[in-house]
C-alpha cells in the first residue's frame, strides 16, 4: 500500500516530477541525479533483514507536518519557483513513508530516504559566490607567482591575454557531485557519525580546492604556452581530469580509515510483515491522498487565466526628454518574454537617466519576472558586460535597489570604456525589492489573495561618474512614486485575470 500510495503522490504531482527529471536531462550539472532513485532502491534492499524485523504502525500526527508541506509546495507552485516544488515533493514522499510504514521502519532506512533529496536539482544558486571566490584565488596566486594582473570584476588581464572566469568555472558541478558521492561514501564506509560528517564535511572543501588549482593552472598553462587551444575543449577536459585525480586521491586516504560493517544481519524466515493492514493504515492513506488532490484543486482554482488586453504604463512625464519610440538603451536588457517593455529618458541635474520597464502577467515557465534568465544585459549582447556590485541600503524615502555597472565591451580593457551605472528593482504588488526571493514570496501571496501574479522589473540607468549614485538615488526619491502609480494603474486596466475564478479578481 505504501509503494502504490507514493505512485499516486508521483502521478498527482507528475509536473512537478518531471520538471525535475528533464532539468537531469538537460543541465550537465544535474547529470548524475540520475542515480539517485536506483541508489535509494539498493540502500533500502540492504536493509531489507532489519525491516523484516520491525513493526509496521501507521504514524496518523505526520499529516500535520504533511498538510505544511503541501502549502509550501502551492507556494512553491504559485511562485513558479521550481527547486522549492521539487523539494517539497520530495519531503512530501519521505514523509508518506513515515505516515504508512511508521517510526520503526523511518529509522532503518533514514538515510535512504534522506539520500533522495540529491535528486532535487539545486545548488546552482552558489555560482556567483564561487565565481568570485575563483576569481579572487586565480588573481591572489597569479600576483603571488609574479604576474601583473589588471582585475574588472570576474574578468581580468595579464600579459598573455584577457582571461574571465565564467559560470563554467566556478566549480558547482564539481561540489554538488562530490557531496552526493561523498555522502553516500561516508554512509557505507564508516559507522561513527563523526567520522561520517568530517568526511562529508571535506566532500564539500575539496572540491573547492580542486576547482581553484584548476583555474590557476589553465591560466598558467595558456600563459606560458602562449596557446589559445587551452580555452577549447581541452579547458573542460583538463578540468574533470584534474577533478578525477584530486576525488580519486581523496577517496583513497578516506578509505584507510574505514570502518568494519560488523556481522550481517540474517533476514528472518518469512519475515515479520503483518498478515493485514495495520490500523488506521487506510484512512492515514486516504488523509495523504485527500490532501495531494485538495491542495491541486486550490492550485488550479489559483491559476491565471490567459492574457487578456496587453498592459500599457503611462510614465510621469515630469522630466522626461523623450519617449520609448525616439530613445533606447545602449545595450539589450536580458529579461525574457515580458508582456510589455517601457522606455524613457529623463533628465535630472543635467544628467540623462534612462527608465526602462518590463511588465510580467500570467507568468510561467517561458515567461517569469524572477528567473536565473533574466538579466539586466542579455548574455548574447557581447558589445556590453554587467557587473554587479551590491546593494543600496533600504530608506523612507527609497527602497533598495540592486546595483551594478555596465561596461563597453565583453573584456575587460586597460583603456577608457564607456560605462554606465545601473541601478534595478523588482515591483509586486504595490511594492518594492531588490531580493529576488522577496519577491518570488510576495509574487505567491499575491496570487494566495486572489490577486494574480502582475509584477514588474524597473532598470535605472546614468553615465558613470563620482555623483552617478547620488543622482540616480535623488530620482528615486522623487520619482517612484509616480512609477508606481503608473504600474498599479497598469495592474488594474490590463485586462488580465487573476484567476480562474471570476470572485477573485481584484476591483
Amino acid at each position: 500500500m505504501a509503494v502504490l500510495l507514493l505512485a499516486l503522490l508521483l502521478g498527482l504531482f507528475r509536473e512537478t516530477a518531471l520538471g525535475m527529471v528533464h532539468i537531469w536531462t538537460v543541465s550537465t550539472t544535474f547529470n548524475h541525479a540520475f542515480l539517485v532513485p536506483p541508489i535509494v532502491a539498493w540502500l533500502v534492499w540492504r536493509r531489507r533483514a532489519e525491516l523484516a524485523a520491525v513493526p509496521f504502525r501507521p504514524a496518523p500526527w505526520v499529516l500535520l507536518p504533511m498538510a505544511l508541506i503541501c502549502l509550501l509546495w502551492l507556494l512553491a507552485d504559485l511562485a513558479d519557483v521550481g527547486a522549492a516544488a521539487q523539494f517539497s515533493l520530495v519531503l512530501l514522499l519521505t514523509l508518506t513513508v513515515v505516515a504508512i510504514c511508521g517510526h520503526a521502519v523511518a529509522r532503518v532506512i533514514a538515510f535512504p530516504l534522506l539520500f533522495l533529496f540529491f535528486a532535487v536539482p539545486i545548488g546552482e544558486f552558489a555560482v556567483p559566490t564561487l565565481q568570485e571566490w575563483t576569481a579572487d584565488v586565480t588573481v591572489a596566486a597569479l600576483r603571488a607567482t609574479g604576474i601583473p594582473v589588471y582585475r574588472d570584476g570576474n574578468q581580468f588581464i595579464i600579459p598573455s591575454g584577457v582571461w574571465s572566469v565564467i559560470e563554467a568555472c566556478s566549480g558547482v558541478r564539481y561540489l554538488i557531485a562530490c557531496v552526493m558521492v561523498g555522502t553516500l561514501f561516508a554512509y557505507l564506509n564508516y559507522r561513527s557519525w563523526k567520522r561520517r560528517l568530517i568526511f562529508i564535511a571535506m566532500a564539500v572543501v575539496v572540491p573547492i580546492l580542486a576547482n581553484w588549482l584548476r583555474a590557476y593552472t589553465i591560466v598558467m598553462v595558456g600563459h606560458v604556452t602562449g596557446s589559445p587551444m587551452i580555452l577549447g575543449v581541452d579547458h573542460t577536459v583538463y578540468g574533470w581530469y584534474l577533478f578525477g585525480v584530486v576525488v580519486l586521491v581523496f577517496f583513497m586516504v578516506g578509505a584507510r580509515w574505514a570502518e568494519d560493517d560488523g556481522p550481517e544481519r540474517a533476514l528472518p524466515p518469512g519475515g515479520q510483515l503483518p498478515d493485514r493492514l495495520p490500523r488506521h493504515a487506510l484512512a492515514v492513506a486516504a488523509g495523504v491522498l485527500a490532501m495531494a488532490v485538495g491542495v491541486h484543486a486550490w492550485a488550479w482554482h489559483l491559476e491565471p487565466s490567459a492574457p487578456g488586453s496587453k498592459p500599457v504604463v503611462t510614465l510621469p512625464d515630469g522630466q522626461a526628454t523623450s519617449s520609448a519610440s525616439e530613445t533606447s538603451l545602449p545595450w539589450a536588457p536580458g529579461f525574457v518574454n515580458p508582456r510589455a517593455e517601457f522606455l524613457r529618458s529623463y533628465q535630472a541635474g543635467g544628467v540623462d537617466i534612462q527608465v526602462w520597464l518590463a511588465y510580467y502577467a500570467v507568468q510561467g515557465p517561458d515567461s517569469k519576472l524572477v528567473s536565473s534568465m533574466n538579466h539586466v544585459v542579455d548574455p548574447a549582447d557581447r558589445r556590453w558586460a554587467y557587473h554587479e556590485t551590491g546593494r543600496t541600503v533600504t530608506g523612507p524615502d527609497v527602497p533598495g535597489f540592486r546595483q551594478g555597472t555596465v561596461r563597453q565591451g565583453g573584456a575587460p580593457s586597460l583603456t577608457e570604456t564607456q560605462r554606465y551605472r545601473v541601478w534595478h528593482a523588482y515591483w509586486i504588488g504595490g511594492k518594492w525589492t531588490a531580493s529576488p526571493a522577496q519577491a518570488k514570496l510576495w509574487q505567491a501571496l499575491e496570487m494566495l489573495l486572489g490577486r494574480g501574479d502582475h509584477g514588474a522589473v524597473l532598470v535605472l540607468s546614468t553615465l558613470q561618474s563620482p555623483d552617478a549614485d547620488a543622482t540616480l538615488a535623488e530620482f528615486a526619491r522623487t520619482r517612484l512614486g509616480g512609477i508606481a502609480a503608473a504600474l498599479d494603474a497598469a495592474r488594474h486596466t490590463s485586462g488580465l485575470q487573476a484567476s480562474k475564478n471570476p470572485r477573485g479578481n481584484t476591483p
